[in-house]
């Protein structure tokens, strides 16, 4: 396989170079007369090529596309309900229109001589 350095190494798999140094000095990776590394090693030891921080940009634009989708659907929501509630105190207005006329009007009574002198 291929023949890279270790700080190339670090930018496809997302990981630090202390990382990779401390696998070369446990004897899990080799270096070569030149310090460079073998892409089997890396590949054996960190897995494929794919950066852990692709994967996380990958998984944060799903959050996202998610999250955005979410947010059209409250908004969609809070109109309805906002039309609703418009409509609905339409209705009550309405309503207490209907039963202020319903309601008999009060009629005052006259008061007689003794009612205004000693009270009803």
């Amino acid at each position: 396989m291929a023949k890279i350095t270790v700080y190339t190494a670090a930018q496809k798999w997302g990981i630090s170079r202390s990382s990779i140094y401390n696998k070369i000095k446990s004897g899990d990776i080799s270096r070569d007369s030149d310090n460079k590394i073998d892409t089997v090693d890396m590949i054996r030891i960190f897995g494929s090529t794919v950066s852990k921080k692709a994967e996380l940009d990958k998984s944060l634009d799903g959050v996202a596309h998610d999250q955005n989708t979410l947010i059209d659907s409250l908004k969609s929501q809070i109109a309805q309900l906002t039309i609703q509630l418009e409509q609905s105190n339409q209705r009550e207005k309405w309503l207490q229109q209907q039963v202020e006329q319903l309601q008999p009007k009060r009629i005052e009574h006259k008061r007689g001589l003794f009612g205004r002198l000693f009270g009803d």
